[in-house]
């Protein structure tokens, strides 16, 4: 239960990290981009490098492709924390969980149910209803165009989850988990930093040590998160099948309730709604009603 409550809270505190680098206007990019170097050497140095890598030539690619996914989709959380909200932002990534259950339907012959639709269909309102800001004043983006973040970040994080999904099934075999991770932080960083590095000789930015600091801070939590929820799926003390709901309800109920009050978030009535929405789809989705 430990495991459980700690990927919750851990999980919880990424996205409301974006608040507080708002306020020391910390450069997101930059804190990513360390972020990233910070989660793939803790994955290097608890991962096992020398078993379990008969399968590694096979998911190389796809652990590069994820990193690419990874800093990108993190970016755009960033972006939506700041400019909607962090309900919104936790909402999209949260109920992603559709794209995957959808895509089981085709590749897994997962049975469609009247269920498992309404809470899809559920799931793409409570994005929506979460996304709508009536005060759009403070943003450089009209409403419409705000909408199109937490659609991304719906999206992107769905992807990522099919892909991890279809790699842990089918290249993975359970082993290696952490040195997967570590490959696909590595290559988020590496992406970053080469795009860093373009900005610099451009000078369009420049590093600053409170940057590095920020994403060093982001970084740790950022590898635990994931470790914590391995964990718990190890523990066998929750089905995946509840385990999974539990945390993504947990993260969406924990992220709304101190956005409120640390950061005084203001919600409006289609907002809650949404939240109320959004801890519906994930029960008819992930737990089988008969």
């Amino acid at each position: 239960m430990i495991y459980l409550l700690l990927s919750i809270l851990l999980t919880s505190s990424l996205i409301l990290f974006f608040k507080v680098f708002e306020k020391y206007k910390i450069d997101t990019f930059q804190a990513l981009v360390f972020n990233y170097l910070t989660a793939a050497s803790i994955g290097f140095l608890t991962g096992d490098t020398t078993s379990g890598t008969e399968h590694f030539p096979e998911w190389l690619p796809i652990g590069i492709l994820l990193g690419g996914l990874f800093i990108s989709i993190f970016y755009t959380v960033s972006l939506t924390v700041v400019r909607i909200s962090i309900s919104a932002a936790t909402v999209a990534n949260k109920m992603s969980l559709v794209i995957p259950v959808s895509v089981a339907f085709y590749l897994y012959k997962d049975p469609i149910t009247v269920q498992k639709t309404a809470g899809i269909m559920l799931a793409l309102a409570a994005v929506y209803m979460t996304s709508r800001r009536e005060n759009t004043s403070l943003s450089p983006l009209s409403g419409k165009q705000l909408i199109l973040l937490p659609v991304i970040v719906f999206i992107g994080s769905g992807i990522i989850d099919v892909i991890v999904n279809y790699t842990q099934v089918n290249h993975l075999h359970g082993k290696n988990n952490e040195l997967f991770l570590a490959v696909a932080f590595g290559a988020a960083f590496i992406a970053g930093v080469s795009i860093l590095f373009v900005r610099l000789i451009l000078k369009k930015t420049r590093i600053e040590f409170k940057n590095i600091v920020a994403g060093i801070c982001l970084g740790i939590p950022n590898f635990f998160s994931i470790f914590t929820l391995i964990k718990a799926l190890d523990s066998k003390l929750f089905e995946s099948s509840i385990l999974y709901p539990v945390n993504n309800m947990g993260v969406v109920a924990v992220s709304a309730v101190t956005a409120y009050l640390f950061f005084k978030e203001k919600l409006s009535t289609l907002n809650i709604a949404g939240i109320i929405c959004a801890l519906i789809s994930i029960i008819l989705i992930s737990i089988n009603i008969n």
